[in-house]
C-alpha cells in the first residue's frame, strides 16, 4: 500500500513538473520575443522575424510530435 501511494504520488509529481516546466518556458520565450520587438520600430523587420519564428516553432513541435507519435 505505501509504495502504491508513494508510487502514485510520485508520478503526479512528475506530470506537474512536467507541464510547469513547459508552462514556464513557454512564458518566458513568449515574454522575451514580445520585449525584444518592441525595440524595433520598422514594422516589416517585425513581420520578417515573426515569420521566422512561427516557421520555426511549428518545425520545433512537429519534430516533437513525430518523436512521441512513434515513441
Amino acid at each position: 500500500f505505501e509504495f502504491s501511494f508513494w508510487l502514485v504520488g510520485s508520478v503526479y509529481k512528475g506530470v506537474w513538473k512536467t507541464i510547469s516546466f513547459f508552462t514556464q518556458s513557454a512564458i518566458f520565450l513568449y515574454n522575451s520575443m514580445w520585449m525584444s520587438m518592441s525595440s524595433f520600430t520598422d514594422d516589416s523587420f517585425k513581420a520578417a522575424v515573426m515569420e521566422r519564428v512561427n516557421l520555426n516553432t511549428r518545425k520545433f513541435l512537429w519534430i516533437i510530435q513525430d518523436y512521441y507519435k512513434n515513441r
